[in-house]
């Protein structure tokens, strides 16, 4: 690899994408991460920042291009640290993440999933997001995303991810500067934009989906809940109870038509569960000794044991299921690394029966997993 000190910049040479779509290039001992790269592809890039021998940096030049490469739609790409893929088609990015949930589990975590993987990919690539968050400093007078590889504001008026609502909103507020009226004199902070039940809310300074949380992709949420409610009628429900973990609003389980536990950390004032058969219980999953506490909730065997907790993962899975030893389990996770850790120890108890590539987030490196398992 070669370095120009003075400039911080270094020639690399892609030879993959690693699971959060960056180029790799590896050149004398050292790794570059060069986002918005493909494979094969050869140019020179900024140093960000560095440890050691490795090193993340952004896209200066291309010399030589990928056939796959082509001039992305967003006007803000090359700058914005929102998206990932559009320097693809939508069909390549799919692969590389097809490519990425495989690595991840068979590669890093020796979990066997080739033959169970299945694909939902979205039918739009933009307008899907009914909430979005944007950062703003009253010092600069600029509102928007962070800019790729700073920590700098990048206005972003013509995003193309929000929905056409959310999108009307956004370009209010950077009409004449209109959020600026907002901010009730906080010199940093965040504005989020959020339409549900056909309203648009405009909140500043307010924790993350304060109106009340719901999957920011509506129609890949009504593509989760078609395969939910299949695997639902498939079920032999004995005891007739579901325990649904990180359970929020009780989206996965509305249509179950059973007993059901929903619990969560979230105040009871913040949540609105859609039937009767649901009932809620105030439980931090990570911090107040869970397990006892449920315990003393119920003594029913749940059938059924739904899980869709953060990106952090449930360490605790294994525990849970040796106690309550469901039948089933559904796990539905925003980190298929933390879905792969959770569930390698519950192999010798449960079989994997299909797993799920979501594309809840196109054009960018996320996506959701879900992993319907059977007890053996």
């Amino acid at each position: 690899m070669k370095e120009n000190n003075k400039s911080k910049t270094v020639q690399f040479k892609v030879q993959s994408l690693d699971s959060l779509g960056q180029g790799v290039s590896k050149e004398n001992g050292e790794i570059v991460f060069i986002p918005k790269t493909l494979p094969g592809e050869e140019g020179i890039a900024r140093i960000n920042s560095s440890k050691k021998k490795v090193s993340f940096a952004s896209l200066v030049e291309l010399n030589k291009k990928s056939e796959l490469r082509i001039d992305p739609d967003c006007p803000h790409y090359s700058e914005c640290g929102g998206c990932d893929y559009l320097h693809m088609d939508y069909a390549s990015e799919i692969d590389f993440k097809t490519k990425s949930m495989i690595d991840i589990f068979e590669r890093q975590h020796r979990v066997q999933i080739s033959d169970k993987l299945e694909i939902l990919s979205a039918d739009d690539r933009f307008s899907y997001r009914n909430r979005v968050q944007l950062h703003y400093s009253t010092n600069s007078k600029k509102i928007g995303f962070r800019s790729q590889g700073t920590r700098n504001i990048l206005e972003v008026p013509n995003c193309l991810l929000p929905d056409p609502e959310v999108k009307r909103a956004v370009s209010s507020l950077y009409e004449n500067k209109h959020w600026m009226t907002l901010t009730k004199g906080k010199k940093e902070g965040h504005i989020e934009i959020y339409h549900r039940n056909s309203k648009v809310d405009i909140v500043a300074n307010q924790r993350y989906a304060s109106s009340g949380f719901s999957q920011v992709n509506g129609p890949m949420n009504q593509k989760l809940l078609k395969q939910i409610d299949k695997k639902f009628r498939e079920i032999e429900f004995k005891n007739k109870f579901c325990l649904d973990l990180f359970g929020g609003n009780g989206n996965l389980t509305a249509n179950l038509e059973m007993e059901t536990l929903v619990v969560d950390a979230t105040p009871e004032k913040f949540i609105n569960l859609r039937n009767n058969h649901q009932r809620y219980k105030r439980v931090d999953l990570f911090k107040d000794n869970p397990l006892e506490l449920l315990k003393n909730e119920t003594n029913k065997q749940p059938d059924l044991l739904m899980v869709d907790p953060p990106r952090s993962g449930f360490k605790e899975l294994e525990l849970f299921t040796q106690h309550y030893k469901p039948q089933e389990i559904i796990y539905v996770s925003c980190n298929p690394q933390t879905l792969a850790r959770d569930i390698k120890n519950l192999q010798n108890e449960y079989q994997i029966e299909r797993l799920f590539l979501v594309d809840f987030f196109p054009s960018t490196k996320h996506f959701e997993s879900m992993m319907f398992l059977k007890r053996i």
